[in-house]
């Protein structure tokens, strides 16, 4: 049968319209061109962002994105601090947008492969083979990663978020004013105890008034904890298998300690009903001189903040103290290249697989690599001597943004998702000379050996660590925060640990080590 020329010209029409816009690969994206292509994305829209956009969808990052790709997307978006609520009350009425963006790891009871089971997501491994070849590529070249973004069945779950070199692997520590330090003739504390003596000169001398500060973070991992040789919580000991911080001898002498500082003024006396509102006020203010969290999101904001009216004003972060001067700490925050957080996967319901696929995948191509980490050429970064260099829209942004506004508008290095992050984001993020020198400072891969992995344990297992460990978590928090601030003799201790063994850690115990074992088999 012959056509008629309109017809053939139709035809023609319509091939054009439906080629992809990039040839695939690692050149470029992957996606459909036509216009009319659309897919409806489920995420909580990061502080980046909230704060100068309604909608994702507004931002410039996800205009140039569907721009790239010919994929329109619909972004929905959570109450603002109700992301959990709203996604299980999603959960709940089954009715799923194409993508969603969660911690399927641990915000899903039963994790990944119960997000699975219960149709919430799909499980990606046929999908990447059809459809994501740039995603398929990294995990191929780079089968550690892999390894942490798969469950022990081997089902890829999301679409990952890599660290694509060492120097992203660690970003907090412990925060000092270097400044005051200089100015009463000080080092850097490297041990406990010249952290102890540093307190004191910071109370006696600059009449500090909560010369260390900080919102809970000694009920946790942290610096001062890991100088005792061990983690807070779970980590991986010496023998190579799961322990459990509190349970060890040495959590005694560390709580012991904080008590015995506390006592003497040297811990904010408001320490645990502080928020990072009133954190950062006292630390700008200069009723602190010491506090713990991230180079770029604390540290680098308080000295932006500060040395606007304060010039001489410096904070940076120390390596993490131990017990004795000339051991370096083998325990830090460090991270793996793969971060459960802000993923996403396609949902059981939705209709349009292949386009969801293909817009994740965009991020892993070369061309992709470059959006996502520095925006648009031009625009938000410049190649100077086959450098991305940051422009100003980004570092000193004309409306008063701070960088990490700037980049989130123009790109998701800063915050997550279907990419592999670059080292040439972070020095440049962390726009004062402390947040590069402390970065230095702080780089420990030792630590990344005591450090839990991303484990995936059963379903019944899920349910028994929650059972367990909320009942847990709740009395620890509660004993560990009395014993600092003294309404609680250590005198009871031994009891302490008796009721945390009532309660069922040993079962703990064994949920996670085997959940390891698993681990290191995949």
């Amino acid at each position: 049968m012959k056509l008629s020329l309109k017809v053939l010209l139709t035809v023609l029409i319509l091939s054009m319209i439906s080629l992809p816009l990039f040839a695939g690969g690692q050149s470029g994206g992957t996606a459909p061109a036509a216009s009319t292509a659309k897919v409806t994305f489920w995420m909580e829209l990061q502080t980046h962002q909230s704060a100068n956009f309604a909608n994702m969808g507004d931002t410039p990052f996800a205009k140039e994105l569907s721009r790239r790709t010919g994929i329109n997307v619909e972004y929905l978006h959570p109450p603002t601090g109700a992301a959990a609520e709203a996604f299980n009350l999603m959960v709940a009425d089954g009715n799923f947008p194409d993508i969603i963006e969660y911690n399927f790891a641990s915000g899903y009871v039963g994790g990944p492969e119960k997000a699975i089971g219960d149709g919430v997501i799909v499980p990606l491994n046929d999908i990447i083979d059809k459809w994501a070849p740039n995603l398929k590529k990294v995990l191929n070249d780079n089968p550690d990663w892999a390894k942490q973004a798969r469950t022990d069945s081997g089902q890829y779950y999301v679409f990952p978020f890599f660290r694509g070199n060492e120097r992203l692997l660690f970003s907090s520590g412990l925060i000092v004013r270097m400044d005051w330090l200089n100015e009463l003739g000080l080092q850097p504390p490297a041990t406990m105890d010249d952290v102890h003596n540093v307190l004191v000169a910071f109370k006696e001398k600059k009449g500090a008034t909560a010369p260390f500060t900080s919102e809970k973070n000694l009920i946790g991992n942290n610096p001062f904890c890991w100088a005792f040789g061990q983690g807070y919580d779970w980590y991986i000991h010496e023998d190579g298998t799961v322990h459990y911080g509190v349970l060890e001898p040495n959590f005694k002498n560390y709580v012991a300690m904080m008590a015995q500082w506390y006592k003497e003024g040297l811990i904010d006396p408001d320490y645990f009903s502080m928020n990072f509102d009133t954190v950062s006020a006292k630390i700008t203010g200069g009723q602190s001189g010491m506090s713990m969290g991230s180079i770029n999101s604390r540290m680098t904001t308080w000295n932006v903040a500060t040395k606007k009216n304060n010039p001489g004003f410096s904070l940076m972060m120390v390596p993490n103290p131990t017990l004795t001067r000339g051991v370096k700490s083998e325990y830090s925050t460090g991270d793996f290249p793969f971060a459960p957080a802000c993923l996403s996967g396609i949902s059981g319901t939705s209709k349009n697989q292949e386009l969801a696929a293909r817009l994740q995948d965009y991020g892993y191509s070369d061309e992709g690599h470059m959006f996502y980490n520095f925006g648009i050429e031009g625009i938000s970064y410049n190649m100077i001597n086959g450098f991305p260099t940051y422009t100003d829209i980004v570092i000193n942004n004309p409306q008063g943004w701070p960088s990490s506004q700037g980049l989130g508008a123009y790109a998701r290095a800063g915050i997550g998702g279907a990419m592999v992050q670059d080292w040439r984001y972070i020095d440049q993020y962390m726009n004062v000379k402390e947040g590069k020198d402390s970065l230095d400072l702080i780089q420990n891969m030792p630590a990344l050996k005591h450090n839990m992995p991303p484990l995936t344990p059963t379903l019944a297992e899920s349910q028994d660590l929650a059972r367990i460990m909320n009942e847990i978590n709740i009395y620890v928090q509660e004993m560990v925060t009395k014993y600092i601030i003294g309404t609680e003799n250590l005198g009871t201790y031994d009891n302490f640990i008796s009721t945390i063994k009532r309660m069922g850690i040993d079962q703990a115990l064994s949920i996670e080590n085997a959940a390891y074992v698993r681990y290191l088999a995949r």
